[in-house]
């Protein structure tokens, strides 16, 4: 199945090949009409923003041992990489083995108006809430991840309010595009370089910044810039006149000290998801044989 396969098609339900092996990348990007999909046995592999966009994915479905479905999430079979949330998705907690979000999917299109990362993440990929067109207020600051990737918030058309961790040191491009409502945002106190498109299309006005040192960028013009009086950049950000070096920083702190396996949801379908009949404190791995 090559790339690009249905992208930007009407379908609504699709069978594939039983004897595909991987699931390319853009393969079903802004298929919007598309509800449920089914991971053949033998694929082994899903690839750059293959279920981006799908606005009413609503059900995964996995033949396949290489992936599994929980609590409507598709992950791979070890619980370390979200591949995708289907777009009803609300619960508040991950898996709590998960370091990885994918960039076939993530959370883009999904549904829910508030989102608190608990889980440490390492690594989270292009696409993460992408046309969340519900999504208000997103806290990622337990994320440990150093990298926001491309059109990572973009067309989120309600979110007012993000909180980004301060392990972050890059900034990709197109990052808040069509966030209408997002006009403040705090960067990550380890940022080191932002790409030259990374504001474009975007509505912020005010940065505010607890680092100490300047940020190889030029701003666009018009933005207000806040730091704290520990700043020794001098009297520019990024390029932008500062605007007062009286900003109080919030305590990044991460909450979390243990976590707690999700709640599970009886699922009224007749397919097969997996479940665990337990809870566990402070998890490092688990590792679940499939016979």
């Amino acid at each position: 199945m090559g790339t690009t396969s249905f992208a930007s098609s009407l379908i609504e339900n699709v069978i594939l090949p039983p004897n595909l092996v991987e699931i390319s990348g853009w393969s079903f990007t802004i298929c919007t009409n598309l509800c449920n999909i089914t991971i053949p046995k033998f694929v082994s592999k899903i690839s750059e923003a293959a279920f981006v966009d799908c606005l009413k994915l609503s059900l995964f479905i996995s033949e396949s041992p290489n992936f599994v479905v929980f609590n409507g999430v598709l992950y791979d079979q070890y619980f370390t990489t979200l591949y995708g949330a289907p777009c009803n998705y609300n619960f508040t907690d991950l898996v709590p083995t998960v370091k990885y979000i994918s960039d076939a999917r993530g959370f883009s299109s999904c549904s829910f108006e508030e989102f608190i990362l608990k889980n440490k993440i390492e690594k989270a990929g292009s696409f993460l809430f992408r046309s969340c067109y519900n999504l208000k207020r997103v806290d990622l600051s337990c994320g440990i991840f150093k990298r926001i990737e491309y059109t990572a918030f973009s067309w989120c058309y309600n979110l007012v309010e993000l909180k980004l961790p301060n392990t972050v040191e890059t900034f990709s491009y197109v990052l808040f595009s069509g966030t209408r409502k997002l006009t403040s945002l705090t960067l990550p106190t380890n940022l080191k370089t932002i790409h030259a498109r990374a504001f474009e299309n975007s509505f912020i006005t005010d940065i505010k910044y607890c680092g100490f040192y300047d940020v190889p960028y030029v701003l666009p013009a018009g933005m207000n810039v806040h730091v704290t009086h520990l700043y020794s950049g001098g009297q520019t950000f990024a390029g932008i006149s500062i605007s007062d070096n009286n900003f109080i920083c919030e305590n990044d702190f991460c909450p979390n000290s243990f976590l707690l396996l999700p709640i599970i949801k009886t699922n009224q379908c007749n397919y097969q998801f997996y479940t665990f009949p337990f809870s566990l404190y402070f998890i490092s791995l688990i590792q679940i044989t499939i016979t």
